[in-house]
């Protein structure tokens, strides 16, 4: 079945940003959301388009109504956002306007209707809606394990990314290679580039191409490198954590990405931003996830409504 994709680009980057994630925790139709942000970069992938049968099932919505005067697409398959919506009409050519002026709900419903779907639209009878999906525990190896297990497994649909923010090389000793006898070494690993570049990185325009750069195979899915120190994350902000992971997902290609979080700072925000998190603990007779109620609580965060919790069974 072809890939149901949007692109979006948005001039206010604060509201693209919350319609972006809106639209990609719809999951109902596995509509794929790509945010671009450079405007010239948008309106050239209309004209790469026009000759791309590949992207038969690809739109473009925007607000740059301008720029829609020199559309290289002629305006098939674009969507304006604009003071108000048109009155549904489908002409040849003609691009589509949606008000923004109105809740989130109705721009997706006539996003939708544009597109000829409705929410009853199946995406296939098997495959995992698109999107971020986080794990976190209060013991680590359960959040690594279910992670790296997850990725093998939604790699099964399309490209899936796994990226940890709970490994460090300088305590786990990176990925073990074979010396020269052909034993596995402890002391070689074959990391030469870490997660904090791209965190620091986050905002350039080629971010894409470092992403890609730095991806490896992992089993059936790929990876990012782990973190070199557990210190270059305290640079990080939660709305930075946010960007970094929402770049990643709609702009580098990638159908899935399987975040695993080191630290409650950094799972709760996520919570909110991914389409499913994964709370996993023991059976030991404690109850964490009250931990994690409270702590969200006290944070003004609303960080349970997507999170299914998983208790890990003994041994």
């Amino acid at each position: 079945m072809r890939e149901r994709c949007v692109r979006l680009y948005v001039r206010d980057s604060e509201y693209g940003s919350r319609l972006s994630r809106f639209l990609s925790g719809r999951d109902r139709v596995g509509l794929r959301v790509e945010r671009m942000t450079d405007g010239e970069a948008f309106w050239k992938s209309r004209e790469e388009a026009e000759a791309d049968r590949s992207a038969e099932g690809m739109v473009w919505l925007t607000d740059d109504v301008p720029g829609a005067g020199g559309d290289p697409g002629r305006g098939d398959r674009l969507f304006l956002l604009d003071e108000v919506s048109d009155d549904g009409t489908v002409k040849s050519g003609v691009p589509r306007r949606i008000g923004y002026c109105q809740q989130g709900e109705k721009i997706y419903f006539e996003l939708l209707a544009g597109m000829g779907l409705s929410e009853k639209t199946s995406l296939s009878v098997e495959a995992p809606a698109p999107g971020i999906y986080g794990v976190f525990s209060p013991w680590g190896e359960e959040a690594l394990l279910t992670a790296a297990l997850l990725s093998q497994e939604l790699a099964e649909y399309g490209t899936c990314l796994y990226v940890s923010t709970g490994f460090f090389s300088m305590l786990y000793g990176g990925d073990r290679v074979p010396d020269k006898s052909g034993l596995l070494s402890e002391q070689k690993t074959r990391e030469d580039r870490f997660l904090g570049e791209l965190f620091f990185r986050m905002e350039r325009e080629d971010f894409p191409v470092l992403v890609k750069n730095m991806e490896k195979e992992y089993g059936a899915a790929l990876r990012l490198p782990p973190v070199a120190h557990y210190r270059d994350l305290w640079d990080v902000k939660e709305d930075e954590l946010e960007h970094f992971f929402e770049r990643i997902s709609t702009e580098c290609d990638i159908a899935y990405v399987v975040a695993a979080f080191h630290d409650v700072r950094e799972a709760i925000p996520m919570a909110e931003c991914c389409r499913e998190f994964f709370f996993l603990h023991r059976s030991s007779g404690t109850e964490p996830m009250k931990d994690w109620r409270k702590y969200a609580n006290n944070e003004r965060r609303e960080a349970t409504s997507r999170v299914s919790e998983i208790v890990m069974p003994d041994g």
